[in-house]
Formats: C-alpha cells, sequence, structure tokens
C-alpha cells in the first residue's frame, strides 16, 4: 500500500486581480460617499460682520455655502431690545436669506441673530454683529 503524502497549502500573498478592484471600488465608493453630508456654513452677510455702517441698513442678508430654511431670524438692539427681521420671499430653503427690519434701525451697536436647519437635519445658529454710527452733523 502506498501512502500519499500531501503536501500543505501556502498562501500567496498577491491579491487576485479581481479581488484588487472589487477593494479599489469599495474604497471609492466609500470615500465619494462622504461628501454628499458636507456641512453648510454661513459664508457672508450685508451689513458684513464687524462692519461699521453710516446709515442703518434698510435690509439684511445671511449668504450661505449650501440651502438652509432659517426658523429664527431677529435684530437685536443696543440694550438688549430686539426688532423683528421680515423675511422676504417666505421660509422656503435657500442659500441667500433677505429680511427686512420691521422697525428703524437707530445709531449704535447691533447684532443679527439666526437660527437654521441644513438639509441633513443639523441645527445651525448664529450672530452677526455691526455698528451704525450716528450721522454726522453739517
Amino acid at each position: 500500500m502506498l501512502a500519499m503524502v500531501t503536501q500543505p497549502r501556502r498562501w500567496s500573498a498577491r491579491l487576485k486581480p479581481t479581488s484588487l478592484v472589487r477593494t479599489v471600488v469599495v474604497g471609492l465608493g466609500l470615500s465619494l460617499a462622504a461628501p454628499a453630508q458636507a456641512h453648510v456654513d454661513l459664508v457672508g452677510s450685508n451689513p458684513p460682520h464687524g462692519g461699521v455702517l453710516t446709515e442703518p441698513p434698510s435690509e439684511v442678508r445671511l449668504f450661505f455655502s449650501g440651502e438652509v430654511r432659517v426658523t429664527s431670524l431677529r435684530l437685536v438692539a443696543p440694550g438688549g431690545r430686539s426688532i423683528v427681521l421680515r423675511r422676504v420671499g417666505g421660509n422656503a430653503p435657500s442659500t441667500d436669506v433677505l429680511a427686512v427690519p420691521a422697525a428703524a434701525v437707530t445709531p449704535g451697536d447691533w447684532t443679527i441673530e439666526w437660527r437654521s436647519i441644513a438639509p441633513d437635519g443639523h441645527l445651525m445658529r448664529g450672530e452677526v454683529a455691526f455698528r451704525v454710527e450716528a450721522a454726522r452733523a453739517r
């Protein structure tokens, strides 16, 4: 009777071409999925943050890097009282939010306070501070 001796199977450290392609495709898919959940930021405003105005603004604008739905928008006056900002164009999601003060903006330090919801459900809030200087007598 002959006894067969089998050799242990050796595993190769090389990847098969199909395994390599599959690994690359899965990796690319995962890396491309992340930007879809990109964060939305406030990218500008009018009046600008830290701006000094020589006359009161007739409107307020907030510019975002992506569409947001603004849920709260107000103008805080010197001494803490607030003025309602009436949104122009309704409450639809937008990258450019336009609002008009419901009362006169007087000289002093002002803050635009806003809150919004991004499409991914992320809650955001922020402030934009500016100053209105008193008109100089001529």
